[in-house]
């Protein structure tokens, strides 16, 4: 697990009827952090001069995101009601593939390298 030592910060995905999202280092690019819900950087990454496009999941991994993103904001709201102070946010993101995939133990070298992610 990961022991987290500054309290985490809400912001709101104003291209997405301003859903609450948490800003954590797993979302963070920059001084940008990217919504669950648009998939946007806030503020935008078009803002800063490194040109910087930022991280995005794969398609296949934004789709199961949504989808996370989707069931655990209903746990959410069932478990703490229709509270404007609980606010849930999943993140996944594509582990690189890996280099020892053409080591005779059965590994595969296809884009597979699986995923990793937070909630």
């Amino acid at each position: 697990y990961q022991r987290v030592d500054v309290p985490l910060k809400v912001l709101k995905d104003t291209d997405a009827d301003d859903r609450k999202f948490l800003a954590c280092d797993h979302n963070r690019d920059g001084d940008s952090h990217r919504s669950p819900w648009s998939n946007m950087y806030f503020p935008s990454l078009q803002d800063d001069d490194d040109g910087d496009d930022g991280f995005y999941p794969s398609e296949r991994l934004r789709q199961l995101e949504l989808h996370a993103n989707e069931v655990f904001d209903i746990y959410r709201e069932l478990y703490f009601g229709k509270s404007k102070t609980s606010v849930s946010s999943v993140y996944l993101w594509d582990k690189e593939p890996n280099d020892d995939n053409n080591n005779n133990s059965g590994g595969t070298n296809d884009e597979t390298a699986g995923f990793s992610g937070a909630f």
